[in-house]
């Protein structure tokens, strides 16, 4: 078959959706591949017209994208084999038609190609191992905490005070040890991000499975439950269910109706016409989930710029004429207007006082007895929450704050003394973010400026700082005005140099990941050594060596030199360790890799297996300090790929002839 008529067929055979047919289609597609390899069998062609050329191309392109999409490893091999046969005929293509251009599109599908198995070679094991990972672990239930009748999320020992300057603030009136749930509340009123609808509940903002829940009344959302989908009607979706297709473009504006249909517009009006309440009646009262509680949250839009400020008015103007076409309020009504700057308001304290929920899927691992979660983290949609809301900022913060779909619960990150002030950050930390940057921030986006134990004492990122030119010492930058270093004070506004190393280490980290997947090691290993040069180069610390740290250890594994890659995961323990700044669990399976790359190297060496040996047990115990204090948490967790690792605790102790069982548990 010629290739005109294999142009003709792509218009009517290949056009399909990932979801249809899709091996039947990926079938055809090779077919098709294959008679067009036939015609470079003969180079006198040369009847295909600019429009055929063109075809062929697209054609080329979809195939590479379905094939990642769709397809087995085998499969994606046996075209990749045809691919590079393709490439090896390019002087045919040129023959047949000099043109250029076209070989320059075929070079760059091909460096598409190549690029895209990287990417997915990285991604092949890591899914594997969580589909194996899945036997072995179950739904996160976090317990809600409901005995303080003050604070809805909040066990008894948190105290809701008023402070003149600070205005509300919470603080525990008992030591607090690290790793427990100080708080856990579950969302009032909830947004979810349209391009989640059919991933996510609607309601409860939880990942829906196979079997789902629909709508009683559209096909627009899903539930997780029975329950969900019955909680979610009663309270705004029948309201909002023929309109979503216009509501789900207001965002904000849209979870800011749902307040208004959730808590009732009469009971609005009536609180507004009570006028704000003292905030010191909330200490004798308490913080209960109602209106008059969320009323009195602060809430000021002159943080927006312009292009938000016109949004949010659209969006204001789109769901009050929505309200009046559903017969909510009518035009005339004389608290239309009134209606309006509600949803407005509402926006300016959603964007003030709501978290973002994040999708890191928590499990519970029941064999290791601790928590799993992603290092990625999907930002699903908004939770406006009571209790946790009123937690402060501090750039040193005690309590990292976590989503499981609408639930929010607060961590503590280490041990936190009786009387102390819980915090959370909104973003900022002293460790990564230079003084007049956090408050330039804080300013910008929450209009306060910040006097936190850290901003107080002007702690600086010294562990992400630069080098400085003159004495070597800790050069604070920022983003606006002149950087200088803390030892010598030399002040410069030309950080240009520093910047450019940084993005040329940058590209280098990601050539040299390229590479090890292609097993190119030794040009690897140049890119690895480029970019550690410049880091050094360019940084004070041995932290921003982290990414530069883990290629290296796996270069040395392809390599076979397993002491070396040993070496590197000791080198990332203690990264791991200072980014932190406690004992880990991550930093327990940094270790327990390491004891197997050490294990290895005792296997392949002559000499020196006693002093091997040795470094062994010394890691060992190093594990067993760490996992005892560990086992004092409340709520142990670690990441996907850490769990992987110490799952492999009890066969690398064997290796060593250490006791299996070690004296806690994880």
């Amino acid at each position: 078959m010629r290739l005109q008529s294999c142009c003709n067929i792509f218009d009517t055979t290949i056009i399909a959706t990932r979801d249809e047919r899709a091996f039947e289609v990926f079938e055809q597609e090779m077919d098709l591949l294959d008679e067009l390899f036939s015609v470079f069998d003969d180079p006198q062609d040369d009847s295909c017209s600019e429009e055929q050329w063109d075809k062929f191309s697209s054609f080329i392109w979809k195939v590479t994208n379905n094939m990642f999409k769709l397809k087995t490893p085998q499969q994606r091999n046996q075209f990749k084999s045809q691919f590079m046969a393709f490439e090896r005929n390019s002087d045919r293509l040129r023959y047949i038609r000099n043109d250029k251009q076209f070989a320059n599109e075929i070079d760059f599908i091909y460096g598409n190609l190549v690029k895209r198995a990287s990417l997915e070679s990285r991604s092949q094991p890591k899914q594997s191992d969580n589909e194996k990972a899945a036997e072995f672990t179950e739904e996160c239930e976090i317990p809600v905490y409901s005995e303080n009748w003050k604070l809805p999320g909040a066990p008894s020992y948190i105290d809701l005070c008023i402070d003149s300057q600070k205005g509300r603030y919470l603080k525990t009136n008992v030591p607090i040890k690290r790793g427990t749930i100080v708080m856990s509340e579950v969302g009032h009123t909830t947004w979810l991000t349209p391009h989640y609808y059919l991933k996510f509940c609607q309601f409860c903002l939880k990942k829906v499975g196979k079997r789902f829940v629909a709508c009683r009344a559209c096909t627009a959302v899903r539930y997780c439950s029975m329950d969900c989908e019955k909680s979610a009607w009663t309270r705004f979706h029948s309201f909002e269910c023929k309109c979503l297709h216009l509501l789900k473009y207001c965002s904000f504006t849209h979870l800011a109706m749902r307040l208004i249909v959730t808590f009732g517009f009469e009971n609005i009006l009536k609180t507004i016409e009570r006028g704000n309440v003292d905030i010191t009646t909330f200490a004798v009262n308490g913080f209960p989930a109602n209106y008059a509680s969320f009323y009195s949250l602060f809430g000021d839009g002159s943080n927006l710029n312009y292009e938000q400020l016109v949004s949010f008015s659209v969006g204001a103007l789109i769901v009050a004429k929505i309200a009046e076409g559903a017969n909510f309020i009518k035009q005339d009504s004389p608290v239309y207007y009134t209606f309006a700057e509600i949803l407005m308001k509402h926006v300016f304290q959603t964007n003030l006082n709501c978290f973002s929920s994040t999708e890191k899927g928590f499990k519970f691992h029941r064999d290791l007895q601790v928590h799993t979660y992603n290092n990625f983290g999907l930002k699903t949609g908004i939770v406006l929450t009571f209790g946790t809301s009123l937690v402060s900022h501090s750039c040193d913060f005690n309590c990292d704050w976590y989503t499981i779909g609408s639930q929010v619960f607060l961590l503590s990150n280490r041990d936190i003394k009786a009387g102390e002030e819980l915090s959370i950050t909104y973003y900022p930390y002293y460790k990564k973010m230079a003084f007049k940057d956090r408050q330039l921030f804080l300013k910008e986006h929450y209009l306060f400026v910040c006097r936190c134990v850290a901003c107080e004492a002007r702690y600086e990122n010294v562990d992400y700082s630069f080098r400085c030119s003159k004495c070597g010492g800790p050069f604070i930058w920022h983003s606006e005005g002149d950087g200088y270093c803390v030892n010598c004070g030399y002040k410069s506004s030309d950080i240009s140099s520093f910047l450019n190393n940084v993005h040329r280490a940058s590209k280098a980290i990601q050539k040299a990941k390229d590479l090890l997947d292609l097993r190119k090691l030794q040009a690897a290993k140049k890119q690895l050594n480029k970019a550690f040069d410049l880091n050094k180069k360019t940084y004070i610390s041995y932290i921003p060596q982290l990414h530069v740290t883990e290629q290296l250890c796996h270069y040395y594994s392809l390599k076979k030199e397993y002491y070396k890659a040993f070496n590197q995961c000791l080198n990332l323990a203690a990264i791991q360790r200072q980014l932190m700044h406690n004992d880990s669990l991550e930093e327990v399976a940094i270790l327990v890799k390491a004891l197997r790359f050490l294990s290895k190297a005792i296997d392949s060496s002559f000499l020196k297996k006693a002093s091997l040996k040795q470094k062994g047990e010394d890691v060992y115990q190093k594990i067993v300090s760490i996992t005892e204090k560990v086992e004092e948490q409340q709520f142990k967790a670690v990441s996907d790929s850490g769990a992987r690792n110490l799952k492999q605790i009890d066969e690398v102790c064997r290796k060593f002839s250490m006791k299996t069982k070690m004296n806690v548990e994880f």
